[in-house]
């Protein structure tokens, strides 16, 4: 994502089709214009829109009810929720999503609760409007709008002032725009590779046991994700509030829009259209799971009045137990330390090879000059070409091969790049000491060359450099200078020079943890 914001033009974001909205994109490129430095300021809009959903939320569900118990119920699910907590603090649009969906509920209320020909075309225009920003918004407001449009002809009492025939127009041009961004979406950014990674969530149609297992796994996570761990069980809410909705003359229409939105999204998943149960990309949903449950509340309460105190009870009493023992971090990025070493160690007639899953982080964090290529055998949809001599960024795939599954992918990529000798290779990896770090190291060996560790850690940094100037050692072996390298995390990397005895003595200040950068020289 940051590689994106940082190097995408409009150009490139049409021509690579990545599986992240164009618009939010952008929204993220004006936020990394902020005072200071570094990837705190693309946080900043998931993290702000994260903590105004929460009051919102409530609000809304205090505005459908009229009982604030249920509005600080419906506040205190949102808040528990664990991916919802994670997800606030990742560059990434699921959050931005989940705030789209509730503005357009809000919208739709506020339209409900006086029609008038302003409110609707607010609605109609940030429904067009989000549609850049989010996948999930053009399917969220085909449900909103065709659920206000079938509320308005059956209706045949209140405010005239929002006429039929200007609801049908508008509607049906609504409609229309609405399903030409799907079509457009799903030929421009639905690669093979995003259709693969995501096959364990779509819903198998010619099988019926693999049917009843999804529903059971996959539809069960992506009611569950809304809520804290403890309280998953609310999710059984949603089918009652769907029954208890439409047993009712003034409530059938909310009834219906959610039968509608969730028999949706499973015909979705069926024609491998949107995943679910994938956790991060059920996030949209969380405030209409929410407000369902808080909507089989309010009906049961309508009959048991302790109901709706007793459920703010519980949820407030789990979060108060919920938030010392499981607090949420943003997850480390060590990548920027290998990056930035490479970057300062490369000299201009060194080599760099950098791993397939490596080139997203040296386009975030590395200072050389990049382009972007499409990417269609990766989920991303795209990867970052080092504009920098002697660099070979490694692809994911050589005629429909992956290189996880065969070490050849690798080896043939390296073939022609390394017949040009050079003295010293450099190679980035962000693997954990996998299989295919071997492979690459292999490869690269099998050309003349060799490697060694550099202080204790095997996952941190390895790096050897000739040493003209030193005799040949007995044994045939020409002599290596080590550099040993004291990493400091907010700083630079200092080099220092010596011997081998030296660099002996100096090793045991050098630590990277779970991220590796190598160097290999000629022997």
């Amino acid at each position: 994502m940051v590689a994106l914001v940082k190097h995408a033009s409009l150009n490139d974001l049409v021509e690579l089709g990545p599986p992240t909205p164009i618009g939010f994109v952008f929204l993220l490129k004006a936020f990394d214009q902020v005072g200071g430095s570094g990837t705190w300021r693309m946080q900043l809009l998931p993290f702000v829109l994260g903590l105004a959903q929460i009051p919102l939320l409530g609000w809304l569900a205090f505005r459908m009810t009229g009982l604030a118990s249920l509005g600080m119920f419906a506040a205190t699910l949102l808040a528990g929720s664990r991916f919802f907590a994670v997800y606030s603090l990742r560059t990434k649009q699921f959050v931005v999503e989940s705030f789209i969906t509730l503005l357009l509920i809000a919208l739709a209320m506020m339209w409900l609760r006086r029609r008038s020909r302003v409110r609707l075309a607010v609605l109609l225009a940030v429904a067009v409007l989000v549609l850049p920003v989010s996948f999930t918004a053009a399917s969220v407001g085909l449900v909103i709008v065709n659920g206000l449009l079938v509320h308005v002809l059956l209706d045949r009492t209140g405010d005239r002032r929002g006429s039929r025939h200007l609801a049908v127009i508008a509607g049906g041009l609504y409609n229309a725009l609405a399903l030409t961004w799907i079509v457009l979406l799903q030929s421009g950014q639905a690669s093979p590779a995003l259709v693969r990674f995501w096959q364990g969530y779509y819903l198998p149609v010619d099988d019926f046991g693999a049917a009843w297992g999804f529903l059971t796994t996959r539809v069960s996570q992506f009611l569950t994700g809304a809520l804290p761990d403890t309280l998953t069980w609310l999710a059984l809410g949603v089918p009652v509030a769907i029954l208890l909705l439409l047993s009712r003359r003034p409530t059938r229409t909310l009834g219906g829009a959610l039968a509608l939105f969730y028999g949706g999204m499973l015909a979705a998943s069926a024609f491998h259209l949107y995943p679910l149960g994938g956790r991060r990309t059920d996030i949209f949903s969380y405030p209409i799971t929410i407000l369902a449950i808080t909507a089989a509340l309010w009906a049961i309460g309508r009959r048991w009045p302790i109901v709706p105190i007793a459920a703010v009870v519980v949820a407030v009493t789990e979060l108060v137990l919920l938030f010392p023992r499981a607090p949420i971090g943003y997850p480390p990025s060590p990548g920027r330390a290998a990056v930035e070493l490479a970057d300062d160690l490369a000299h201009e007639a060194d080599a760099i090879v950098i791993a397939p899953h490596a080139n997203w982080a040296v386009g975030c964090y590395g200072r050389w000059p990049v382009r972007l290529g499409r990417a269609p055998e990766s989920t991303n949809g795209f990867f970052v070409e080092v504009d920098r001599p002697g660099t070979l960024v490694l692809r994911e795939s050589l005629d429909g091969v992956d290189y996880r599954a065969d070490r050849n992918v690798v080896h043939k990529q390296l073939e022609g790049f390394m017949q040009g000798r050079p003295r010293r290779v450099l190679f980035i990896t962000l693997e954990r000491r996998r299989r295919t770090d071997e492979w690459i190291a292999e490869a690269i060996r099998s050309h003349g060359y060799t490697s060694r560790p550099v202080g204790a850690a095997e996952r941190g940094l390895r790096i050897f450099d000739i040493d003209e100037s030193s005799a040949a050692p007995a044994g045939g072996e020409r002599g290596c200078q080590l550099s040993a390298l004291n990493y400091q995390p907010e700083g630079k990397a200092k080099i220092h020079r010596g011997g081998p005895q030296r660099a002996a003595e100096k090793r045991a200040r050098f630590r990277v943890q779970g991220w590796g950068l190598a160097a290999f020289t000629e022997p």
